[in-house]
């Protein structure tokens, strides 16, 4: 801030946004007095928790799982269904021993279980013609 006179400036302009991000019916609930604003702390930026073992799923019930199915899209709708978010999905990646970089993103990490899950597999059934993508 470059002057005490624009703190209030700027707390007007986060009320400003946040109001615009209401529905009517919490807007009604504001003017009636059955909801109110509240201010929080954001957390520190650059502080990340770290995944506790037990917060990610087993490894090799997840292999099992990827592994019987018969699509990469039914493995993608699987991890979608785990909820894990990018560093989980590292630390699930490395339980299954896969290569993983630090710039990879959720999706790129989803593809690399995916295809050493799953995909290799479809690969080598159509390459040999009898899985139900064999190529004719």
């Amino acid at each position: 801030m470059s002057s005490s006179a624009d703190v209030p400036i700027e707390v007007l302009k986060q009320i400003s946004n946040l109001l615009r991000r209401l529905t009517s019916e919490e807007i009604d609930a504001l003017v009636t007095g059955q909801a109110r604003l509240v201010c929080e702390s954001l957390p520190r930026k650059g502080y990340t928790k770290r995944s506790s073992p037990s917060d990610l799923p087993n490894p090799v019930e997840v292999r099992a799982a990827l592994s019987a199915m018969d699509s990469r899209e039914k493995g993608y709708a699987y991890l979608e269904e785990l909820g894990l978010n990018r560093e989980k999905l590292r630390t699930l990646a490395s339980a299954l021993d896969l290569p993983t970089f630090r710039s990879d993103t959720v999706d790129k990490t989803k593809d690399r279980i995916i295809e050493a899950t799953i995909g290799y597999r479809i690969r080598s059934e159509a390459i040999r013609g009898i899985g139900p993508e064999a190529i004719d």
